[in-house]
This record gives C-alpha cells, structure tokens and sequence, in this order.
C-alpha cells in the first residue's frame, strides 16, 4: 500500500485531513515509514504513529527502527510490570506463563500471549511471583484462552 498517495486522495475531498493516526506501526515497510514522512514534509498533515518499539527478543521492529529515525518527536505510553516498575520489554509467554525467548519475530493472533515486564524480571524470565501456572497470573496481565 502506498501510504502517501492513500493519504493525499483521502486529503484531497471537500474536507482535507487535520491528522494521520496510525496503529500497529510496527509492521509497516520501510517504504511506507518514509511515505509517512512525505505526508508530513510534502503534504503538510501531523502523523502520529502508535506500536512496538521491540518485539519479544528486544530487537527492534523494521517499521519502528524507521519511525524512530525520522520521528520529529517521540513519547513513551507508559506501562507497568508486575512489581510495579515501569515496563519496557515485551515477552512473549508459553500456556504456563514461562517466557519463550525463541520464534518468528510476529505471532498473529496471539494477544494473550504477551505481557509487559521490567528489564530485571524479563531478563530473570520471572512473569510473576512464584508463579507455578498460567492460572496464577492476574487477569489484567493476561486472557485466558
């Protein structure tokens, strides 16, 4: 998909487009990270990106390594591990709640199957307290299948 021209013919009816929001910006190409930058050099019309920084072995996504680079502004949406510190890693969990560290870059579908942690907690590979199975997780880490 060619984002800019997308944005420009969506721009060009009786009432031009005050912004772009963009979902799940992760996944896009690096082609369409750089068409984004041209709706806001060429076209004039903010852009505001939301996604993943890193996937679940901490290396960075194709689109947001694009994003960041030409993104003139950047803000963190805030979230918390279990021990209360902020969060930053993404991990990916097996059906007992122990962290899998191997695997394609993007599972989809598979919501229930992350959880956010802190650095120390993920690099333990520590999902929570003592916890023997998924059951014991708190429903506001994770869904029950």
């Amino acid at each position: 998909v060619d984002v800019f021209e997308a944005v420009r013919a969506a721009s060009a009816g009786e009432q031009p487009l005050a912004c772009v929001l963009c979902d799940e910006s992760q996944f896009f190409t690096p082609a369409q990270a750089e068409q984004l930058f041209m709706v806001t050099v060429d076209l004039n019309i903010p852009v505001i990106c939301y996604g993943l920084r890193a996937d679940f072995q901490q290396n960075l996504f194709e689109g947001s390594q694009w994003l960041l680079a030409w993104a003139d502004k950047i803000e963190e949406i805030k979230t918390v591990c279990w021990c209360g510190k902020g969060a930053r890693c993404n991990a990916r969990i097996d059906e007992k709640g122990r962290i899998i560290r191997a695997g394609k870059q993007v599972m989809v579908g598979a919501n229930e199957s992350y959880i956010s942690l802190c650095r120390r907690h993920f690099r333990e590979g520590k999902t929570y307290p003592d916890m023997q199975t998924k059951s014991d997780l708190p429903k506001r880490h994770m869904a029950e299948k």
